[in-house]
């Protein structure tokens, strides 16, 4: 399974297994040279960090960091549920997830944290109520930042959405 692919383009982060169980992560090279094992790292999902030298991935209702050889794990940030559909912001400024609760009966949210692992909340607290399922699909950033897209529905039905990102400061004085 195919989670990122790093920022130069030159590796692949993957994980082996099926595709709803949690597999050994591996690096492979793009182009030529060998597969190599993330320490013995098991996930179901997984991201480059935006510094390219290390790793993010959930694990129960956390997300772990760890170098690209396995080492020197260390919690990033805690959630009240499960993580998943993990991805950055254009920028590096900002993680955006699934949450799946299982102790709720709403479904999944979209949440948010700092680069830094810090101020994890829900991206959109209250937004369509007793909607199941948000999320399921998980949402990706348009490469200019200006836009984070993401489905919402029911089940097998649902819409997507487009959230318009605030512009920053110097792009609302030169607009």
């Amino acid at each position: 399974c195919l989670f990122d692919i790093s920022r130069d383009g030159s590796e692949f982060l993957a994980r082996a297994g099926g595709f709803s169980e949690a597999g050994t992560l591996w690096i492979l090279p793009v182009l030529s040279g060998s597969p190599h094992p993330v320490g013995s790292i098991r996930a179901d999902d997984a991201r480059w960090m935006p510094d390219g030298g290390h790793i993010i991935y959930p694990n129960g209702e956390s997300l772990y960091v760890v170098g690209r050889d396995g080492s020197e794990p260390h919690r990033f940030a805690t959630v009240p549920g499960v993580p998943f559909a993990l991805t950055w912001s254009p920028d590096g400024n900002r993680l955006r997830f699934g949450l799946y609760d299982p102790k709720m009966t709403e479904g999944t949210t979209l949440w948010e944290v700092s680069a830094d692992g810090t101020d994890a909340h829900p991206l959109l607290p209250g937004w369509n109520t007793g909607v199941r399922d948000l999320n399921t699909q998980g949402g990706v950033w348009t490469p200019d930042g200006k836009y984070f897209v993401f489905r919402a529905g029911n089940g097998r039905e649902g819409n997507l959405w487009a959230l318009c990102e605030m512009m920053s400061r110097s792009e609302e004085h030169t607009s």
